[in-house]
C-alpha cells in the first residue's frame, strides 16, 4: 500500500499529504478485481462510494455512453465529487479492461474527512488536490471550445489584441485555475486543514431517504 499511496500523491500533485497517514486510509478499502466493461457507477445513481483505481483504467461517459468525457488511468480517485457534494452521479464509469479497485463507503469517507486524525487530514488533502485537477482540466476543456482570436502579427507576445481605435494592448491576465492545476498550492492545503466539515442530522436523514 505504501507504493500506491506514493503514486496517488505524485499523480495528483498532492503536496503535503502524509504518506503514512494515507496508507492508513488505503488499509480501510475493500479490494476487488473487475473485468473489462464492468460498471462502477451509473449516471444519475446515488453517490454512496469513492473508488481508488489501483490498476487499469476506466472510461467516463455520459448520455447512455453516447459521449465519452475522459479516460482515467491508475492511480486515480473516482466518484468523490458526488459523495462530497451529495449530488447524483453525473456520469457513468466503466472499466476499460481488467482493473483493480479499492472502495470506501459513504459512512467511512465522512468519518475520515470529518475527523481530526492524520488519516482524515491525508484524505482531505488528496481529495482537494484531485478536485483542483478536475477544475483545471474542465477549464482547459472549456478554453479549447472557445473560438481562437484573430491573429495579429504585430501584437507583442503576452498581450491581448485591442479593438480598432481602442486602447493600447494590455498584458494578458493571469489564469489562476491553470496555475492551480499546474502546481497545487500547499498553503491552500494548510488552510483546508482548519475547515470544519459539518453534516447536520437533517442532511443525513434526507440523504438516506433518497
Amino acid at each position: 500500500m505504501r507504493r500506491v499511496a506514493a503514486a496517488l500523491i505524485l499523480s495528483h500533485r498532492a503536496l503535503g499529504v502524509d504518506e503514512d497517514a494515507l496508507v492508513q486510509v488505503l488499509g480501510r478499502m475493500r479490494l476487488r478485481k473487475e473485468e473489462g466493461g464492468a460498471t462502477l457507477y451509473e449516471e444519475g445513481a446515488r453517490s454512496e462510494t469513492v473508488d481508488f483505481l489501483l490498476q487499469g483504467r476506466v472510461r467516463v461517459v455520459a448520455g447512455g455512453e453516447s459521449q465519452e468525457l475522459t479516460r482515467l488511468e491508475a492511480p486515480a480517485v473516482v466518484g468523490h465529487l458526488g459523495v462530497l457534494t451529495g449530488l447524483p452521479r453525473s456520469a457513468t464509469v466503466v472499466t476499460d479492461g481488467p482493473a483493480v479497485i479499492g472502495r470506501l463507503e459513504f459512512r467511512e469517507i465522512w468519518s475520515l474527512v470529518g475527523g481530526e486524525a492524520a488519516a482524515g487530514q491525508a484524505l482531505r488533502r488528496l481529495l482537494l488536490a484531485s478536485l483542483a485537477q478536475l477544475e483545471g482540466q474542465a477549464n482547459a476543456a472549456l478554453g479549447a471550445l472557445l473560438p481562437a482570436p484573430p491573429e495579429d502579427k504585430d501584437r507583442p507576445a503576452g498581450t491581448v489584441a485591442a479593438p480598432i481605435g481602442g486602447p493600447r494592448p494590455t498584458p494578458r491576465p493571469r489564469d489562476p485555475l491553470a496555475e492551480l492545476a499546474a502546481h497545487f498550492d500547499a498553503d491552500l492545503l494548510a488552510q483546508a486543514d482548519r475547515v470544519e466539515v459539518v453534516e447536520t442530522e437533517a442532511t443525513r436523514r434526507e440523504r438516506y431517504r433518497r
